[in-house]
């Protein structure tokens, strides 16, 4: 599922904050914070913005993302390092054996 960035001019009031929430309740996304790297839910994020914590401003720097998406990516990336890890790891051992004979 792809990320839906969030655009001033579509979302500046409070009200329309919650119809964000309602929205990203609706196809199970949260929000992302591009700048603090931080996920929000639904709820979170309504909150933030009713406290004025968000600001219409700040909107450009968040998505509307699955996290289950974010979850299967993040495994990928870990998935990745492992094998790179193991590797290295490998080559590490690999030379000194053969150093030390």
């Amino acid at each position: 599922m792809a990320h839906q960035n969030l655009h001033p001019n579509s979302y500046n009031s409070r009200l329309n904050a919650e119809k964000m929430a309602e929205e990203a309740l609706a196809k199970k996304m949260w929000f992302y914070d591009t700048v603090e790297k931080a996920w929000l839910t639904p709820e979170e994020f309504l909150h933030y913005y009713q406290t004025g914590e968000y600001k219409d401003a700040m909107l450009p720097h968040i998505t509307m993302r699955s996290p289950l998406d974010a979850i299967t990516t993040g495994y990928k990336q870990i998935k990745t390092i492992h094998d790179r890890l193991e590797s290295f790891t490998k080559r590490v051992v690999d030379y000194y054996d053969k150093k030390c004979r």
